[in-house]
């Protein structure tokens, strides 16, 4: 095949590319070496991405992520040798350069600035004199930002940093929570979002898009947002590509650390809340921290580990008043449409990180680093009402201003109650092993990883309780008014029909109850190779490879039933005692279901309900999906120097390859995920092979 034949050729230039810069690395001059660490001063850190010159040869370098820098193949001689790090003083010290020698000059950069407190300056600025260094050296459009340069965000999550970068907006849902980055104007699901690197799985399903509330700032470092795609990163990021970075105790120079912080959210009995808040006004959120340096083996500070722990407790709680008002541009306009709604949600969300690395020699590492992550929403509970009518004025009684509707008694007049109970469990899992070597000119890296990302979308089962789901009833033949004008809030009268505050006059009695999933699993590795050409115009050039397998899967899951008990008998489901804001506001209270209880009543007279098999089934069938994403690539690459201006150029081949299965020759209830897999098989038997294709990027 052309494709097949195009990847063979790129390998061969690969190779050929990757034998030739191992040939110049053979070659070799009377000259010498200089290397070092930059540290700071005021805080015992060793600095990532400090800038070091010799200006007497246009030689200039930046530090790794251990604070190291190297000068390879420097004539014999003297020299002066200048450090320099934002916020602090820059540094210049002399060397002396001998042939086939290697000379060590290490730099301590101070300001007067940490004299004051070291205590208490130290870590914010810390954190962003690092990521401007990182951002000015960065060889693409790059905003490098340090999550402790923020302080305290509202609910310490990744988005809640991304929309405060420019060029980004945050996407919000009703709660306030940030759950997407707009990076460039470019919609959540064309960005992707990785941790080291490797792309970072979500519970977005097959949106593609990642949930920036699921994982907690507490646990990285830095973030990257890169603007400008290079060869040696995935095309797929048409917006741009968000990379957090893990921290690593390496960088340390001294030999423990530790950092935590405790804190409680509250609502304060001042502002008005709903009372299902007011029943739970406090909530704890923590963060620890512990980096330790070793000597093992007999090595100096050669095992380096970093663990992180983040618990919180974020509550949502809200009440809704809505009118829907005639579709019209003239006036009076009436209200058809009169919705009032409190809602409760929690969600707890336990991580933890833990990152080891290992220094076999001067010129390799290796790594291993894990994520843990429980976000989880158990208690979503909502009460919604709703009167509404016809959008024609038939139903609505003549004299109607803008400010006052009356609603007549007909068949088309309903007033609806809806009773929720779900939950949303969302388990995050990533491991990471890999490897360094630099060899002075010569630098290769490479790594594997998986990691995935299952999320249930429930009816808050957990234990002994079986949760609830979805449940509605309606009156109709109801007459109402709607007044607007004197109060805060509408206020709402019935006129007409039997009375909305009696259980006993409510039919039509449904409940949804569901057990969803959304699942995403990842594993990939990649391969690079870079050379620093022994040219006077600072010159590198790399290579690589790189693999991903993403699988998505949505599996819809509902069962569906309808209440067939005696009429007036839905008032056994009532929840006792419950307060609505609505209702503290008017002093009658509406007869809410309690969906868990209906829930207990199917499973004990089941004859009392009535299965709705064939609309489940049509949705949980066409609800139901998955796709098998492998994306292989590769690229060469070369970037110049020239003085302040840098040059980068390269060209990469990409080939995505697609397994698409659709559940619709299934029948039945949606079983356990084995069971679901060996189904795939025989539709796929019955239906045909599954989809595939190749594209070229």
């Amino acid at each position: 095949m052309p494709s097949q034949n195009l990847m063979r050729s790129c390998m061969a230039a690969l190779t050929l590319c990757f034998a030739a810069i191992v040939s110049l690395a053979q070659t070799a001059g009377s000259t010498g070496t200089v290397t070092g660490y930059v540290n700071n001063a005021g805080t015992g850190d060793r600095l990532q991405s400090a800038t070091v010159e010799i200006q007497s040869l246009s030689r200039r370098v930046v530090t790794d992520f251990e604070g190291k820098y190297t000068f390879l193949d420097l004539p014999e001689g003297e020299y002066q040798v200048s450090a320099s790090f934002a916020g602090l003083d820059r540094q210049s010290l002399p060397v002396t350069v001998l042939a086939g020698q290697r000379a060590e000059l290490s730099f301590d950069l101070g300001s007067d600035v940490y004299q004051l407190d070291k205590l208490v300056v130290s870590g914010d600025r810390e954190g962003n004199a690092a990521s401007i260094e990182r951002q000015r050296n960065a060889p693409n459009v790059k905003n490098v930002v340090a999550l402790d340069a923020f302080g305290n965000v509202p609910n310490d999550s990744i988005g809640e940093v991304l929309m405060r970068l420019p060029g980004i907006a945050g996407r919000s849902e009703d709660s306030g929570e940030v759950t997407g980055a707009v990076i460039r104007g470019a919609a959540v699901g064309l960005n992707t979002v990785s941790i080291d690197g490797n792309m970072q799985s979500s519970i977005g399903g097959l949106g593609r898009e990642f949930r920036t509330n699921t994982l907690s700032g507490a646990l990285f470092e830095e973030i990257e947002v890169i603007k400008g795609v290079t060869p040696d990163m995935p095309s797929d990021s048409l917006g741009g590509a968000v990379n957090m970075k893990t921290r690593s105790a390496l960088m340390l120079k001294e030999k423990r650390r530790f950092n935590y912080r405790a804190a409680v959210r509250a609502a304060p009995e001042f502002y008005p809340h709903t009372p299902t808040r007011e029943q739970h006004r406090y909530h704890p959120q923590t963060s620890f921290g512990y980096q330790e340096v070793f000597d093992v083996g007999g090595g100096a500070r050669n095992l380096a580990v970093s663990v992180n722990a983040f618990y919180s407790e974020n509550v949502y709680a809200n009440d809704q008043v809505i009118q829907d008002y005639q579709y019209t541009t003239s006036s009076p306009s009436y209200v058809w449409d009169y919705r009032t709604a409190d809602s409760y949600n929690m969600r707890k969300q336990a991580s933890t990180n833990v990152r080891v690395d290992y220094k076999i020699s001067d010129h390799t590492q290796i790594f291993i680093s894990g994520i843990y992550n429980d976000a989880f929403e158990p208690f979503q509970r909502s009460f919604t009402s709703r009167a509404y009518t016809g959008r024609n004025a038939t139903s609505i009684k003549a004299g109607h201003t803008d400010d006052f509707t009356e609603v007549n008694p007909v068949a088309g007049s309903i007033v609806q109650l809806n009773s929720t109970m779900y939950s949303f469990l969302a388990r995050e899992r990533q491991l990471n092993l890999g490897a360094k070597h630099d060899y002075g000119r010569l630098k290769i890296d490479y790594d594997v990883y998986y990691n995935h990302s299952f999320a249930n979308l429930g009816n808050g089962k957990r234990g002994d309780v079986l949760g609830g789901g979805v449940f509605t009833m309606d009156v109709r033949n109801v007459g109402w008014t709607i007044e607007n004008g004197g109060s805060p809030y509408p206020v709402f009268t019935q006129k007409a029909g039997a009375s909305i505050y009696d259980a006993a006059n409510y039919s039509r009695g449904a409940i949804t109850i569901r057990d969803s999933e959304r699942n995403t699993r990842v594993y990939g590795t990649k391969a690079n190779a870079s050379y620093q050409l022994a040219w006077a115009v600072p010159t590198t050039i790399k290579t690589g490879f790189f693999y991903r397998n993403q699988m998505v899967e949505e599996v819809k899951n509902e069962k569906d039933y309808t209440y067939a008990g005696a009429a007036g008998t839905l008032a056994q489901f009532v929840m006792q005692g419950l307060e609505t804001s609505d209702s503290r506001r008017t002093g009658k209270a509406l007869p809410f279901v309690d969906s868990n209880l209906v829930v207990k009543d199917i499973a004990n007279n089941p004859q009392n309900w009535t299965r709705s098999l064939y609309t489940e089934t049509y949705g949980n069938l066409t609800g139901t999906r998955d796709i098998t994403e492998e994306v292989g690539a590769t690229f060469v690459q070369a970037q110049s120097r020239f003085g302040k201006l840098g040059v980068l150029t390269g060209v990469r081949f990409e080939k995505d390859r697609h397994r698409v299965a659709r559940s619709h020759c299934r029948s039945g209830d949606v079983h356990h995920r084995r069971t679901r897999r060996r189904s795939d098989r025989q539709c796929a038997t019955r239906c045909g092979r599954p989809h595939r294709e190749g594209q070229l990027r």
